[in-house]
């Protein structure tokens, strides 16, 4: 959105607003994506050293899931502030720019702001 401000022609306070929730999302996401990884090379080196019972493993596997699902609706929360934010001619330019007009490769590839 911000790589995108001018020719959204993005307001001022339109501007403030959307740098405001990209830094809120920053700070929420940075975190959960470090530990995020930390869970991951901890669960990679248990499995490797052959430390891990099936309920250790499924115990592991919910908690890094839970850990994915959080940072996800972190980062589809912030597009669906800004939808709030931008006017309707200003979203479909976003979804045209960003190219969320063509058929996703995957459903969970296709987040932009229009609907369906």
């Amino acid at each position: 959105m911000l790589e995108l401000k001018d020719r959204l022609a993005l307001t001022p306070g339109q501007l403030a607003a959307v740098s405001d929730s990209f830094a809120r999302m920053a700070a929420a996401a940075k975190p959960l994506g470090a530990e995020l990884v930390d869970r991951e090379r901890a669960l990679d080196a248990a499995f490797r050293a052959g430390a891990l019972t099936v309920g250790e493993l499924d115990r592991r596997t919910d908690e890094i899931a839970s850990l994915q699902g959080r940072l996800r609706a972190v980062h589809l929360g912030i597009h669906l502030e800004m939808k709030e934010l931008l006017t309707p001619q200003q979203v479909a330019a976003y979804d045209t720019l960003r190219g969320y007009g063509r058929p996703a490769a995957a459903p969970s590839a296709h987040h932009g702001m229009h609907p369906g």
